[in-house]
């Protein structure tokens, strides 16, 4: 019985049996396990009701406060400075959105009051039936939405959704907007503008949902070149992919390569190789070498962009600018590689560079008992280098001339002093590199503390992670 009681949130036997009175329950402390299941359920049932009565009036409120949105009249000290009308960070947000057309997002323009309030009217029925408007990350995408009504081949109010999850939710509801065709998931980032690099447009998600090529969108082959080939690949990609990576893989398996290939390449320096022909050698040799442990494929792309991109001297030996795959062979290439980390080790000790502008990170977690201490820390020298790299078992330590050089800066991620990433930031403040161990990809969790540590420092993240 202490533990049903325990399970019902009473601490003492006087205050169940005063319950049990009210609700119309036997006051015995011996019940059978049938009568404890039945007031577990009636407990439950009422949580329920309370709930479903408190979302409503959440709703009814809402709808109000939308009105009032609606119906208020801006004046120049409103339009001036943040909207904080309601003490609420929706509702200010909905506002800024709603109020001062662009100045919120510079692609946010309204044609007309219509769409303006045609906006409105669509939070009101997602607030009714979504989890979107549970914090502000949905509604400036909501709002492109809505500026392309034009495209809409289905009322917005017709929409039933069929998942718990806000993500999923929106998916399906821009699905059923705009779509009769298959449109793959990792196209959904159109709406939100997350890649800081190109200028996204969302149209591009509409070109696609209409059923035409994306071979035939101009503005999204100028980021993203690509052949028929490519294209259909990229359209088949894996929908956890990010575009970019459904890129990398459009090319690979155009070329012949395969998911395993596409898995090794994806993380490394290679994703970001704007040089279309020697990015495409590069995937032919390792086709063409299908019996090399893929995971000497990371310590080789190091290799072969360190000779052929790096412009400092390690050692006294320059750097081969005209670097080609052609000719290569894997014994040769390993044995290159090889020697090369030799050279990397003679560094210890004798390279030195200050502290970049960005700041270290520290994140606590869990109870005092169960103490999660998260560290991002940033590498000063060779000697830390080459440490990283002996533990990680990657080639971290060719960061050196750079770091000395302050055109990248590396840091070192631990969970309460175990290392668990490498992260190299250029000096344009973007991340370029983030590595675990033998060049394994981050985690999701892994990847949200540092995503916490960019916004601190207003970094951004390259295309390809």
């Amino acid at each position: 019985m202490s533990s049903h009681l325990e399970c019902l949130g009473f601490k003492k036997q006087t205050e169940y049996q005063e319950w049990c009175i009210q609700n119309g329950f036997s006051t015995s402390l011996t019940k059978t396990i049938r009568q404890q299941k039945a007031e577990l359920y009636y407990v439950k049932t009422r949580n329920l009701e309370i709930q479903l009565r408190l979302n409503n009036k959440s709703r009814s409120n809402f709808k109000n406060s939308i009105e009032e949105i609606r119906q208020y009249k801006p004046n120049a000290t409103d339009l001036n400075n943040r909207f904080a009308r309601f003490n609420d960070k929706i509702l200010d947000t909905i506002s800024e959105i709603y109020y001062r057309h662009y100045a919120y997002d510079k692609e946010i323009k309204w044609p007309d009051d219509e769409t303006r309030n045609l906006f409105l009217d669509v939070l009101v029925f997602l607030k009714q039936k979504t989890k979107l408007l549970v914090d502000d990350k949905f509604l400036v995408p909501i709002a492109k939405v809505v500026i392309e009504k034009d495209s809409w081949i289905k009322s917005y109010d017709s929409w039933e959704p069929k998942s718990y999850n806000a993500e999923r939710q929106f998916s399906s509801f821009i699905r059923h907007l705009f779509t009769n065709y298959h449109v793959p998931t990792f196209l959904d980032s159109l709406w939100f503008n997350k890649q800081e690099s190109i200028r996204i447009n969302p149209y591009w998600f509409v070109h696609v949902c209409s059923g035409k090529n994306i071979t035939t969108c101009a503005d999204f082959i100028k980021y993203y070149p690509m052949t028929k080939k490519i294209a259909h690949h990229f359209m088949q990609a894996p929908s956890i992919f990010t575009i970019n990576q459904a890129f990398c893989y459009g090319r690979i398996v155009s070329l012949g390569g395969t998911m395993r290939l596409v898995k090794a390449l994806i993380p490394t320096r290679w994703a970001n190789c704007t040089d279309e022909e020697f990015g495409n050698s590069v995937i032919k040799f390792f086709i063409a070498n299908p019996m090399l442990d893929y995971s000497q494929i990371g310590p080789i792309i190091d290799y072969v962009w360190n000779q052929k991109y790096e412009v400092q001297r390690i050692q006294g030996r320059s750097i081969q600018p005209n670097f080609s795959m052609t000719g290569r062979t894997v014994e040769t290439l390993l044995r290159q590689v090889e020697h090369w980390h030799k050279q990397l080790t003679k560094i210890r000790g004798k390279t030195f560079w200050d502290h970049s502008s960005i700041s270290d990170f520290v994140l606590e977690e869990g109870s005092e008992r169960n103490r999660k201490t998260w560290i991002i820390k940033e590498l000063l020298n060779g000697k830390e280098l080459v440490e990283e790299g002996r533990v990680m078992r990657h080639c971290v330590a060719s960061y050196a001339s750079s770091c000395s050089a302050g055109s990248s800066f590396i840091w070192s991620l631990t969970l309460n002093d175990e290392k668990q990433l490498t992260i190299e930031v250029s000096k344009s403040r973007r991340i370029g590199q983030i590595r675990g161990f033998t060049n394994r990809v981050a985690t999701q969790k892994e990847k949200s503390i540092i995503a916490q540590w960019a916004k601190k420092e207003n970094l951004i993240f390259a295309n390809f992670i």
